[in-house]
């Protein structure tokens, strides 16, 4: 049975999203909204375990970027399944990418390199889903549970940090080029056609396999906008 029980001073005003993890949620508390991750997991074993320490690490890593503009601030968690983050409005970049104000994709690359200098790596910014445009038409990240922080400075952890963060900035260029290829420069270009060789590798091997088992769990809906 799927576990709908709310606190008593708390109100879902909306489900964002639902799949084999649990639940992501809008509630109403005294007249604010804030956004809840419901970590129950599914009817696959061990997704609740998962649930709850994907939810707890995107709690840490936000509370790592809780001074940066654009991105939720941690709000704690309320048990083992209750995890609570500050609420942004704003659309998906999907529905919204059409119609942003040209300085939205400077400020987005520049959100990427405040989150990259605080030593974070988003790691899932080819899903559109992941990006809002405020009604300001500024950019903001949600979704930071598959998110990275390098506190160590090995010579290891250096590089592998740095190919993270040429992925997320080759994402976010990747939208840039979908929306505005007017707007690429030459030194964009050059990102966009050079992938890390990971990368290259998942690639042309496991992503579409990967895609397919995350879609047969609900993990990721069929149809509409998907990694890119």
């Amino acid at each position: 049975m799927i576990y709908f029980a709310l606190r008593m001073n708390e109100k879902v005003a909306r489900v964002l999203k639902q799949d084999i993890f649990g639940r992501v949620e809008v509630v109403e508390r005294a007249d604010s909204l804030m956004v809840r991750r419901v970590a129950i997991g599914g009817n696959v074993p061990g997704t609740a375990l998962i649930a709850r320490r994907l939810a707890a690490h995107e709690q840490k890593i936000l509370s790592k970027l809780r001074d940066l503009t654009g991105v939720p601030r941690a709000l704690g968690a309320d048990g083992a399944t209750l995890f609570y983050r500050s609420y942004i409005e704003g659309s998906p970049l999907y529905e919204a990418g059409k119609s942003v104000p040209t300085s939205f994709w400077d400020e987005l690359m520049a959100l990427a390199e405040k989150c990259h200098a605080a030593g974070v790596t988003h790691n899932d910014l080819a899903k559109e889903a992941n990006i809002l445009v405020t009604p300001q038409g500024r950019p903001a990240f949600i979704d930071f549970q598959v998110a990275t922080y390098f506190a160590q400075n090995t010579r290891l952890l250096r590089r592998l940090a740095a190919m993270l963060r040429r992925e997320d900035h080759r994402h976010l260029l990747k939208h840039k080029a979908l929306y505005r290829p007017d707007l690429l420069s030459a030194a964009d270009r050059e990102v966009l056609a050079k992938k890390s060789l990971p990368v290259r590798i998942w690639s042309r091997t496991a992503m579409k396999p990967y895609q397919r088992i995350i879609i047969w769990l609900g993990w990721e809906e069929a149809s509409g906008p998907r990694s890119r």
